[in-house]
């Protein structure tokens, strides 16, 4: 059953498959389908596979098909210790196929992500092991640290760092710094050398990663080290990725700041980024982020004790003041988590807890596969990556390759009524009607489209490609702009598809059935009639795009 409480129990889910026809379910053409949809539903506890996706292999944690992506529906990141950038919901940079002149096609914006965050001194960030749990949506990876002595060493600059602050840095957390300037052979070639005051032994860090589920704005890290016998802290350099005013392309007016957050007794080393997107489609406005993080550099870990670090995102899609409320969400988390921390166990905290009661909460739905552990994680895993690419709250709908991706340049096409929706509709009718309320958004551009042609339609005609506001952004040279045509029906057919499942009479008369009216005013003058009475589409492609070649 669906897993809202809200819904009714499976029998009665079962019902009201039939119920628009009054209940002569017989001469309902979609109860086969209905029914299919609700035998999958039907879920089994299976004993052979616990929900998450590891990987050993040196040589697989290297390959990018193999990088862990986490997601809530407004943000969306790839973690692999090496990406520079993560993407927001509805924040694109670019313009509609008619702006192409001026301006590159629409495309989701990188955003900087301060916390995709590796390891200095370890020949390869995740070589012990990563873990995507998807149960929970917690992405874990352990590197081995070699032990290491006290001789000079290169230091790989951080936020907030440069040649200055080097000249002055001298001995903090266990570790003296040198700027070598004009002699940069005494430490591999570099001008800011560190050295261990201790020499420490070999060490594990365990760094868990997960976007919050219901804070949506936040990207948190958390890491631990543990090792044998020796000292009882150790000393940790975080590779973090280079985030400078000039480099992200999709953003200009860029600014990046640092400084220090009082946080109850804690100061944090905080990082300041925002900046406005280049171009915006015609109607819509470019878009301010805002991006705030407390971020680990060089830093001693005590034996036994959890830290973490977070980072903060917003936009003027979601508040007029961008860089005050990634300031006051960041504020919020740090606060929480030290008093996570100082209970004893961040794992039972309000910080953590809250995010996986989240998540187990949406795995109520679903299905599992007794005795075949290999289609449970083909099943689970699509799921996964569709449930942490949408939000209720947020409708901005799917895309090929889920919101950490720019594939298809983050498009929303008929992949997502078609061949994504149907499972999210049987198991998430709230964010089924997500998805549908990014259409109704964009109503008016599809009526725009419609009359756009030399001999105009009536009613409503969906962009091929769609992405902020509902023009079509298609590239010209590609034909499926234009002529690729049942998107339109794809999207009517959903709206019938979820009346179906749930008789929602009052969102249907609110705001679905403007949109079918319209789409059916499409197809009506769309159609020719022949001699002989029957109609035609013509001048149209089929889902079958390269059917004629």
């Amino acid at each position: 059953p669906p897993r809202s409480a809200a819904r009714t129990p499976s029998v009665e889910y079962r019902t009201k498959c039939a119920e628009p026809m009054g209940g002569h379910a017989a001469a309902n053409p979609l109860v086969l389908g209905c029914l299919l949809l609700l035998l999958r539903v039907v879920a089994v506890r299976s004993s052979t596979w616990d929900g998450s996706l590891t990987i050993h292999d040196e040589n697989q944690i290297k390959k990018s098909e193999y990088s862990a992506t986490i997601g809530n529906g407004f943000l969306g990141a790839i973690m692999d210790a090496k990406t520079p950038h993560l993407y927001l919901a509805g924040v694109f940079n670019g313009g509609i196929a008619e702006q192409l002149d001026t301006t590159e096609i629409s495309h989701r914006a990188a955003v900087p992500n301060p916390l995709n965050a590796g390891v200095q001194g370890s020949h390869l960030t995740g070589n012990d092991g990563g873990t995507l749990d998807l149960q929970r949506a917690v992405y874990t990876r352990k590197s081995l640290i070699p032990k290491q002595g006290t001789e000079w060493q290169c230091h790989n600059y951080s936020l907030g760092q440069d040649d200055a602050w080097c000249q002055t840095a001298s001995e903090q957390s266990g570790v003296r710094y040198w700027f070598a300037g004009a002699n940069p052979v005494a430490c591999g070639g570099c001008y800011c050398c560190r050295q261990l005051v201790e020499a420490q032994p070999e060490v594990i860090l365990e760094q868990r990663f997960y976007a919050h589920q219901t804070r949506s704005s936040l990207l948190i890290m958390e890491y631990d080290a543990t090792w044998d016998g020796g000292p009882d802290s150790v000393v940790v350099a975080f590779d973090l990725p280079v985030i400078k005013e000039d480099g992200f392309k999709d953003f200009t007016s860029a600014k990046v700041s640092d400084k220090l957050l009082d946080v109850g007794d804690q100061k944090h080393t905080t990082f300041s980024w925002h900046g406005k997107t280049v171009a915006a489609e015609t109607g819509a406005e470019r878009v301010t982020v805002a991006v705030m993080a407390s971020v680990p550099t060089v830093t001693r870990l005590d034996r036994g004790k959890g830290y973490a670090a977070v980072a903060a995102f917003h936009s003027s899609l979601d508040t007029e003041n961008p860089t005050g409320m990634v300031e006051s969400d960041l504020r919020d988390a740090l606060q929480d988590l030290a008093t996570d921390q100082l209970a004893g166990d961040r794992a039972d905290g309000k910080v953590l807890s809250a995010h996986t009661a989240a998540w187990a909460e949406l795995w109520k739905s679903g299905v599992t596969v007794e005795g075949r552990p290999d289609v449970e994680k083909a099943v689970k895993s699509s799921t996964y990556y569709i449930l942490s690419s949408l939000r209720e709250d947020w409708p901005h709908s799917l895309s090929p390759g889920a919101l950490p991706s720019n594939g298809y340049n983050g498009h929303t096409f008929w992949d997502t009524e078609t061949w994504m929706y149907p499972p999210i509709l049987a198991w998430y009718p709230e964010l089924a009607r997500s998805v549908l309320q990014y259409r109704v958004d964009r109503l008016p551009e599809a009526e725009a489209k419609a009359k756009s042609y030399k001999q105009p339609f009536d009613g409503a005609m969906f962009a091929w490609e769609s992405a902020v506001t509902g023009s079509e952004t298609c590239p010209p040279a590609w034909s499926m702009g234009k002529l690729e045509q049942h998107i339109s029906a794809d999207i009517s057919f959903a709206i019938r598809q979820y009346f179906y499942v749930t008789s929602d009479v009052s969102w249907l008369k609110d705001l679905g059935f403007d949109l079918v009216s319209e789409v059916a005013d499409f197809w009506v003058s769309k159609a020719q009639e022949d001699e002989s009475g029957k109609y035609h589409v013509k001048k149209v492609v089929p889902p079958d795009e390269y059917a004629d070649k």
